[in-house]
């Protein structure tokens, strides 16, 4: 009966916990290349309902690095984690979470930047081509009518994205893979950002994760970069867009970057597109624009707050057929491919690499600015 009252061995393989749901493939591939790369690393998964108290505290004192979205432990119970990587592009939700403020010098912490550059690109584009085209004028009075158009000929006349101008806030993967696709229609790509790019150097992309055949890694697209910090060159970059397309991460210096002067300063035909986060534009003085009709239209994949309410006044305050071209709501969505956790793990397990061999960290994070 000696045996009863033997010790648990100490955990002595480091432990990667992974806390976002993985499908069983998913989970077999991830054992697979860190057994044939990092094979001295033990992973413990959490299931979609699991929770870090089903970890045994003798594993999350051996836990080196963390995968996740929102499940993290709290900082004591982790006292060797020296890596978190993020399985979301944002941070913003993570800004009170202990474990994320801690030893803002040792942990490094990478986000998973990147890894819907091509689908939310590809959104981008729909949306800026189905609102110069008059898609939904076209849906509503033929197929939604059930008949063919009397007066066709009369129906609101389409615009070309060709030789216009688009706009892009923050020139990061999703940015930089809006503009590659766009190279096709012959546009002219400008860009604003916190900061004043003025080398080759500054305009090249940091080291991000990019799926290969996309985005611009050396910043060679844009014709014109613009800086946020200074108010006439931000007026100028809305003044000069025919289409503006917010890519830049929320933190506290981007809130309402796009406020109600930046809305006045744009075109009257200009649309607006927005794939960050609802918090980067004054939702209100976007929604007296579009009722003013100050500028052409808005397509937006998130907003403040989500989940959005039915009685919101961007749901209430535009019943007509007609404003259905100029406001496009979808809930969150332009993210979602189902490459989404193939990338990330690829991103984990280069960045495992990186730390081994002490490189810089692909989309490593400033925990101090936000992104």
């Amino acid at each position: 009966m000696g045996h009863l009252n033997k010790k648990a061995p100490k955990e002595k393989k480091p432990i990667l916990i992974v806390t976002h749901p993985l499908s069983k493939n998913e989970r077999e591939k991830l054992l697979a290349d860190l057994k044939s790369k990092h094979p001295h690393i033990r992973v413990e998964f959490l299931g979609k309902d699991g929770s870090i108290s089903d970890i045994p505290p003798d594993r999350l004192k051996a836990t080196r690095y963390i995968t996740g979205y929102n499940k993290f432990p709290e900082p004591e119970q982790v006292p060797a984690l020296e890596f978190v990587q993020l399985s979301s592009a944002g941070v913003n939700h993570l800004w009170n979470l202990p474990l994320y403020k801690w030893r803002l010098d040792d942990v490094k912490w990478s986000s998973a930047s990147g890894v819907h550059g091509p689908i939310i690109g590809e959104y981008v584009v729909m949306s800026i081509l189905a609102h110069f085209h008059k898609y939904f004028s076209a849906v509503e009075g033929f197929q939604g009518k059930g008949a063919w158009p009397k007066d066709r000929v009369f129906m609101p006349i389409q615009k070309e994205l060709y030789s216009k101008t688009v706009g892009i806030v923050g020139y990061g993967a999703i940015g930089r893979n809006v503009a590659r696709l766009l190279t096709g229609f012959n546009v002219d790509i400008i860009t604003l950002n916190s900061s004043k790019k003025h080398t080759p150097e500054e305009r090249r992309q940091k080291e991000e994760f990019t799926v290969p055949g996309t985005g611009d890694i050396p910043g060679d697209i844009p014709v014109a970069w613009y800086s946020s910090a200074d108010p006439s060159e931000k007026s100028k970059f809305f003044s000069e867009s025919d289409a503006v397309v917010i890519a830049a991460p929320y933190t506290p210096a981007t809130y309402h970057l796009v406020d109600s002067v930046s809305l006045k300063a744009m075109k009257k035909t200009a649309v607006i597109v927005n794939i960050a986060r609802g918090e980067l534009i004054d939702q209100d003085a976007l929604v007296t624009a579009l009722k003013n009709k100050e500028i052409g239209g808005a397509m937006l994949d998130v907003v403040t707050p989500e989940p959005y309410p039915k009685d919101g006044p961007l749901l209430t305050d535009f019943p007509d057929p007609d404003d259905r071209e100029r406001l496009v709501l979808t809930p969150h969505i332009s993210g979602h491919t189902e490459k989404y956790n193939e990338r990330v793990l690829e991103i984990l397990l280069e960045n495992l690499g990186r730390l081994e061999r002490g490189e810089t960290l692909l989309n490593l994070i400033d925990r101090r600015k936000g992104y």
